[in-house]
């Protein structure tokens, strides 16, 4: 399953890190991403966490 970091969102979109962020932040309060915690990264998924 794809994972999501805020810096793979602004590689791949090219956008900067601060819109990165929001982005990611923004799909996680709509309920269309999950997140965890893996030390002191982010990181974000489609679906369920385990």
């Amino acid at each position: 399953m794809q994972r999501y970091t805020f810096s793979s969102h602004q590689k791949s979109h090219n956008i900067a890190y601060q819109t990165a962020r929001t982005d990611l932040m923004n799909l996680e309060e709509k309920g269309l991403l999950l997140s965890r915690k893996k030390g002191r990264q982010m990181l974000w998924r489609v679906g369920v966490m385990t």
